[in-house]
C-alpha cells in the first residue's frame, strides 16, 4: 500500500489545478511514496488528454468525476478509491510552498499514531487583496477558538487535512454528501469529535491559499456558513452572542498581516461584512441565496460609505 493519497476535489479551477499539481511535482517525497487522486464534480475531458497526463507522468495520478456539484460527494469517492496510509486532503486553490509538507504530514502522522485527523492552516500572499487577508483572518482564528491543550482540536479546515485511512474507514465515517455548501468537513469532524477521535492542528503543516474573493463571494460563504452552524449545530465562532468576544484578537491578526494602515482598514471592514452577512443569516434563516445576493450589494455600498468617512 502507498504511504500517502493526496484528494484533490475540484471544479471548474483547471489553471489553479495545474499549479497544484506543479508544487506536488516538486516534492521531496518519492513519487512512488504517493499518488494524486483528482476528483472533479463533472468530467473534464482535458484530465483525460495526453497531453495532460504526460505534464505530469512522474506522479502517480488518478482522476474520477462525481457527475454532479457537491464537494462532499468528491471528497468521499476520493477516499474509497485511495489506496494510501494516510489520506491527505487539499482543495484546488491551494498550493505547497515547502518542498517537504507531504514528508512532514506523514512524519506527524507517525509521530501521533492514535490521531485519526491531524489538519493544518492556511497561508496568505502578501500581496492578496484585503478582502482575502480578512477571510484568511476569520479562518485561522476560527481555527484558534478550540485548542483543547497543546494541539487537540476540532476546527480543522477541508482544504488542509488529513485522516489515517485505516482508522477513517473503521469508523464507518464518511463526509454527509446532504451539505453541498457551508460546513462541508467541518460536520463531519464535529461527528468524529463527539466521538472522541483524536484530532489536532499543528500550525507548521501550512499551505499557500489563493482564494481571490470578491465582496459578494464573501457574503455567500458567511451565509452558507451560517446556515451550516444553523443545520449541524457547527459553531462557526461569529455568532451575535460570541462576537465581542472574539473580535479583539481577530483585530491583532488583521494587522499582523497588513502592509499599511489603510490595509488594515480594509480588512477590519470586510471582516465586518463577513459577521454582519453571518449574523442576518441567523436571524433570518429562512433567506433565499438569491436574496443574500442582493444584501452583498447592499452591505458593499454600506462599507464604501463607511470607508469614506474613515
Amino acid at each position: 500500500m502507498l504511504e500517502l493519497s493526496v484528494i484533490i476535489p475540484t471544479h471548474n479551477r483547471t489553471e489553479d489545478l495545474l499549479n497544484l499539481l506543479n508544487s506536488l511535482d516538486q516534492q521531496s517525497l518519492s513519487t512512488e511514496q504517493f499518488e494524486v487522486v483528482v476528483v472533479s464534480n463533472f468530467e473534464e475531458p482535458f484530465y483525460k488528454t495526453k497531453a495532460f497526463q504526460s505534464r505530469f507522468e512522474n506522479l502517480q495520478l488518478v482522476y474520477r468525476f462525481v457527475g454532479a456539484l457537491n464537494v462532499n460527494r468528491a471528497r468521499n469517492l476520493g477516499i474509497k478509491i485511495s489506496k494510501g496510509h494516510v489520506l491527505q486532503f487539499i482543495d484546488d486553490d491551494c498550493l505547497l510552498e515547502s518542498h517537504d509538507f507531504l514528508c512532514r504530514v506523514l512524519k506527524a502522522h507517525k509521530l501521533y499514531p492514535a490521531a485519526t485527523v491531524i489538519g493544518g492552516c492556511y497561508d496568505i500572499e502578501k500581496e492578496a487583496s484585503p478582502i482575502d487577508k480578512a477571510y484568511n483572518c476569520i479562518s485561522n482564528h476560527w481555527q484558534s477558538l478550540d485548542y483543547f491543550g497543546d494541539y487537540s482540536s476540532s476546527r480543522l479546515v477541508g482544504g488542509n487535512v488529513s485522516y489515517k485511512s485505516k482508522l477513517l474507514k473503521q469508523s464507518n465515517e464518511l463526509f454527509n454528501e446532504a451539505i453541498r455548501f457551508g460546513a462541508t468537513e467541518s460536520e463531519l469532524h464535529n461527528r468524529l469529535y463527539k466521538k472522541d477521535h483524536e484530532m489536532l492542528c499543528l500550525k507548521s503543516l501550512r499551505l499557500l491559499h489563493q482564494t481571490r474573493l470578491n465582496t459578494r463571494s464573501l457574503v455567500e460563504r458567511a451565509y452558507c456558513q451560517a446556515k451550516g452552524y444553523l443545520s449541524f449545530h457547527v459553531d462557526e465562532g461569529f455568532s451575535q452572542r460570541t462576537f465581542k468576544t472574539y473580535q479583539s484578537t481577530r483585530d491583532l491578526l488583521a494587522l499582523q498581516m497588513s502592509e499599511s494602515k489603510e490595509d488594515y482598514l480594509k480588512i477590519l471592514k470586510y471582516m465586518k461584512i463577513y459577521d454582519k452577512a453571518f449574523n442576518l443569516t441567523l436571524i433570518h434563516p429562512d433567506w433565499s441565496v438569491q436574496k443574500i445576493h442582493r444584501l452583498s450589494k447592499t452591505i458593499e455600498a454600506v462599507w464604501r460609505a463607511d470607508a469614506a468617512r474613515v
